[in-house]
């Protein structure tokens, strides 16, 4: 590597292998949770939403790697800003880490989920609202 911001590549590119790892065992998972349905803790849904995340964020991770590689290449000079990039890269993963455990969280308690009618009479009187 010519260029010290095509080494961020790496990273982007090790972050969208391991997704992409992450996505086939999910897929795995999903299609014995479709076959039966009792074989995980969370619902078909919920893996079937973490699996099509993780097929659009694995290949998001990889562009952004493969601009980080190309750009400087083309354009015979570094980006303006590796720390940026570096703050780019652990924005992308904390949040697409929040994400996963968002869905989790939702998938093993879906009462968290549920619709709420606030013009429903019994609801008011179990929140206590008259």
């Amino acid at each position: 590597m010519q260029y010290q911001t095509q080494k961020i590549a790496k990273d982007f590119y090790t972050a969208a292998v391991i997704l992409f790892l992450v996505q086939v065992a999910v897929g795995i998972i999903a299609a014995l949770q479709f076959i039966w349905p009792d074989f995980f803790i969370l619902n078909f849904n919920i893996i079937r939403t973490l699996h099509i995340n993780a097929l659009v964020v694995w290949l998001l991770l990889g562009m952004m790697g493969a601009t980080y590689y190309v750009i400087p290449e083309e354009s015979e000079t570094e980006l303006w800003s590796i720390p940026l990039a570096k703050f780019q890269f652990w924005a992308t993963v904390l949040a697409v880490g929040a994400v996963i455990v968002g869905y989790i969280v939702m998938g093993l308690n879906p009462q968290a989920n549920m619709e709420i009618n606030l013009r429903d009479p019994s609801f008011k009187r179990r929140q206590g609202v008259y």
